[in-house]
């Protein structure tokens, strides 16, 4: 009887889990693709990744690798900056494409 109900809870609780999930986007490359942008998060303050330089443009090799992907894609390389633990944050919710 025990192991009844504890399969049973098992599938309650799996069938929450499944109906809380958010759902997947259809199609992020089409998406992307769509809006002519692709939306790329970074801190900025991290030489010789991301950092301003003398004129205050954001410049780094994640920049360049950025603008590689968004021109193999067709599209413009938005980019947005923020603090690490925002941009995992916004990663998860979809508010950037990449990061």
């Amino acid at each position: 009887m025990k192991k009844c109900i504890a399969i049973v809870l098992a599938v309650l609780l799996l069938v929450g889990l499944t109906a809380c999930a958010k759902p997947q986007s259809t199609d992020l490359l089409k998406t992307i693709q769509e809006r002519g942008t692709i939306i790329v998060a970074m801190e900025g303050t991290w030489a010789p990744w991301t950092y301003h330089d003398e004129s205050n443009a954001l410049v780094g090799y994640d920049v360049e690798v950025a603008q590689a992907i968004a021109a193999k894609l067709g599209v413009e390389a938005q980019f947005v900056e923020g603090e690490w633990d925002g941009l995992l944050s916004g990663l998860s919710a979809g508010r950037y494409d990449i990061m």
